[in-house]
């Protein structure tokens, strides 16, 4: 716990976690995505050239945690549906890259969304959003323009967008997530992958498309953010995902 600890800290300069690649791009029908079935490499070409699509890219690292479990048996999983799994939280490093003429290297940002019900049905939500106090006010828009687009608005009602000391540690061992005294995430990925040899216990998709995504063992969730009206600590859950944004190689995406 010590190594990951000393590379939390490290983290609140420079942030670190599971890789993925996002692109401003088309990819061919996946979910999420902004091209429908049938979108040929060629028409994808042709939009790029016309300038329709930017060639931007981003390089970064992604941690997911839900207050239910998202790998678990049926019916563990439609005990939880109708009384739990309404906040969500989803950190985001990036790494290199940027958008809009902002560089967004080495900053953080994690999304805290609430709704009075299960998100899988699809409530009203209502989120705060807590970005790298090393920030500048553009960065923090380009972030959340990443984490809404991405994530198919799916944090619902924005209600702040605020610095923060905000630190995020993954590893094929663990993660780690904190921001001030407001969040505290600590797990680790399933090591023997049983959320990739039984998908069909799977209950949920992450908010963001993820490649070669694991499900992640919550040792410990605390939130305290009286905004949001959330104030509570979770323990012992398979309620957490780690892994790569859908990857986007030339004009499609890498599934």
């Amino acid at each position: 716990m010590a190594s990951l600890t000393l590379s939390l800290a490290l983290a609140a300069s420079a942030c670190v976690g599971a890789v993925f690649t996002y692109n401003h791009l088309p990819c061919c029908g996946s979910a999420g995505c902004e091209a429908g079935p049938g979108t040929t490499p060629a028409a994808l070409s042709a939009a790029s050239t016309s300038g329709r699509v930017p060639s931007e890219r981003v390089t970064a690292r992604c941690v997911e945690v839900r207050s239910a479990s998202v790998f678990a048996g049926a019916c563990h999983f439609n005990g939880e549906l109708m009384t739990q799994g309404g906040e969500l939280m989803l950190a985001l490093s990036v790494e290199s890259g940027g958008l809009g003429g902002e560089d967004l290297a080495g900053l953080c940002v994690v999304a805290l969304v609430t709704s009075e019900a299960n998100l899988k049905l699809e409530k009203p939500r209502r989120s705060i959003v807590y970005v790298s106090e090393a920030a500048g006010e553009a960065q923090r828009a380009r972030l959340v323009e990443l984490l809404e687009e991405r994530s198919g608005h799916g944090l619902g009602e924005v209600l702040a967008v605020e610095s923060a000391s905000v630190a995020i540690a993954s590893t094929d061992e663990r993660f780690e997530v904190r921001v001030g005294e407001v969040l505290a995430l600590s797990g680790e990925p399933l090591a023997n992958r049983e959320c990739c040899k039984m998908p069909n216990l799977v209950w949920y998709e992450p908010l963001v498309p993820l490649k070669q995504r694991r499900v992640g063992f919550t040792r410990s969730w605390s939130v305290s953010e009286p905004r949001l009206g959330l104030e509570f600590h979770r323990a012992e859950e398979n309620s957490a995902f780690v892994g790569e944004l859908a990857l986007f190689a030339g004009a499609c995406a890498a599934e």
